[in-house]
């Protein structure tokens, strides 16, 4: 497989291929002019809004392979593509309560800030600090 190329600056969109997750960040107003890819590779986005779930696909043209990545904005765990309380809140939820977004799921990368495979009180302070501009993640 090719890369997807992306054209960013830091800070705007991380991707982890190993998760198949493209992380957005803070301040992408459009991702669809971001992308491009070598001429036997081609890219779709759907569900694409710039919110927690959408997803790429990169289709290499010759074998009709393919990957799937999906979108998560850091925090935005209720994909409205800003962070308030209510993600923070649901962040709560989800550790305390054990009703959390499924594993692999956008909206659960979204929530586990720190990336150690659970929803749970650190991820809670985490927003909190970002929300208060104590912290970036991006």
């Amino acid at each position: 497989y090719g890369d997807v190329m992306l054209n960013y600056n830091s800070g705007d969109i991380t991707v982890d291929k190993q998760l198949g997750v493209i992380f957005v960040g803070k301040d992408i107003t459009t991702l669809q002019s971001k992308f491009t890819s070598p001429s036997d590779f081609t890219l779709s986005i759907t569900s694409f809004t710039d919110l927690t779930g959408g997803r790429l696909t990169v289709t290499k043209t010759s074998t009709s392979a393919k990957t799937v990545y999906v979108f998560a904005k850091r925090g935005d765990i209720n994909g409205s593509n800003t962070i308030t309380v209510d993600d923070y809140n649901a962040i709560i939820v989800a550790s305390a309560c054990g009703t959390r977004p499924a594993v692999g799921s956008a909206e659960f990368y979204a929530g586990d800030l720190n990336h150690d495979g659970a929803i749970d009180t650190y991820d809670a302070l985490m927003l909190d600090l970002y929300r208060n501009g104590k912290y970036d993640f991006n």
